[in-house]
């Protein structure tokens, strides 16, 4: 079982109709999900937050582990892919609308690992103009050895720590003026 993130995140907007927009564009399809309180050991959710609304994969993606050679050769499995995008493993988790005004709505959803670094990173090009992040804070399921409480991280209004995605691309930028140096 992976360490659960608990996300929190609240958009506002002077507009009640931008506010519905936000619902609607982050709102996914209902799917099954194994739940062993049900007699059918299963239920159907509707995934009000869904990642794919924001980074759909792409359907060419394989839904099975891959070989070593398989990898070798370009392809990428569902993992890999939400990992490099999404920045965790499955989509949201239990997501729900805690809060709803006409000026804002709030999500709360958990996530495998850590927050969707991969979607936090985008969210602000894909929302409608005139809606803004109140917040977006995550409390992870690692304890601070200090407090003993679980370790809370604010990922907006600042950011305090970079993506996988930013750090990668400074790594890159800075080797692509190395080689450059090198070169001339």
């Amino acid at each position: 079982m992976p360490n659960i993130t608990t996300n929190k995140i609240r958009f506002k907007s002077k507009h009640k109709s931008k506010i519905r927009k936000v619902r609607d564009l982050l709102e996914g399809h209902e799917c099954v999900v194994v739940d062993e309180r049900h007699q059918s050991g299963t239920m159907s959710v509707l995934n009000v937050f869904d990642f794919n609304k924001i980074i759909p994969m792409p359907n060419n993606i394989f839904n099975v582990d891959l070989t070593e050679e398989e990898r070798k050769s370009g392809k990428i499995n569902w993992y890999d892919w939400r990992i490099n995008n999404w920045g965790t493993k499955w989509n949201s988790i239990d997501a729900k609308v805690t809060y709803l005004s006409d000026t804002s709505i709030e999500y709360q959803f958990d996530t495998a690992w850590d927050c969707p670094r991969g979607i936090a990173d985008v969210i602000k090009d894909f929302l409608p103009k005139g809606v803004e992040i109140d917040y977006w804070t995550c409390e992870h399921e690692q304890v601070n050895q200090e407090t003993g409480e679980w370790i809370k991280e604010t990922i907006f209004p600042k950011r305090p720590m970079y993506s996988i995605r930013q750090m990668n691309f400074e790594i890159n930028k800075n080797n692509y003026a190395k080689d450059k140096q090198k070169i001339h």
